[in-house]
């Protein structure tokens, strides 16, 4: 969960992630998590039966490992 008071959207933090450093050195999901945003992270089921965290959305990049 967010601190109280970070009203900052997934598409605010996307271009703060994406405009800053931390493009080079972290995911976006653990950039999410780092910033308190770990609530817009969610854990998908892989058919091996493993999990990978994906952001909300998007899942076509894993869609041929599930």
């Amino acid at each position: 969960m967010a601190k109280k008071g970070d009203k900052r959207t997934e598409k605010d933090l996307r271009e703060e992630y994406f405009d800053g450093p931390a493009s080079d050195t972290m995911s976006f999901e653990e950039f999410l998590i780092r910033q308190g945003h770990g609530d817009k992270v969610k854990p998908v089921k892989m058919a091996g039966g493993g999990e990978v965290y994906s952001v909300r959305g998007d899942m076509s990049y894993y869609k041929d490992l599930m």
